[in-house]
C-alpha cells in the first residue's frame, strides 16, 4: 500500500496544513477498497515519516468516473 500511496501523489500546503494527496486510478476499485485497513496503516506511517499533517487518499473508478475517499484519520475526513 505504501508504494501505491506515493505513485500518483503530491504534497500541498492548504490552509496552513501540509497534506499529501494521493490518487489511485483503476477499473476495479473494489480490489484496493478491500484493503482499506492496510492503506490506513500505510497513511499513518507516511504522515509520521514525512512529518506532514495528513494524507488524503482517493480511489478513482475510471470507468464510472467517480472517486471514493479513504480516510486515514478523523482530521482527513473533516477536510474532505
Amino acid at each position: 500500500p505504501m508504494e501505491l500511496l506515493k505513485t500518483d501523489s503530491k504534497v500541498f500546503t492548504i490552509g496552513g496544513k501540509k497534506l499529501r494527496i494521493s490518487v489511485l486510478e483503476t477499473t476495479k476499485p473494489a480490489v484496493p477498497l478491500e484493503k482499506q485497513r492496510s492503506f490506513v496503516v500505510a497513511m499513518k506511517m507516511l504522515v509520521a515519516e514525512e512529518k506532514i499533517d495528513d494524507c488524503l487518499f482517493f480511489v478513482v473508478d475510471i470507468l464510472k468516473e467517480g472517486a471514493t475517499f479513504v480516510a486515514g484519520s478523523d482530521t482527513a475526513a473533516k477536510i474532505v
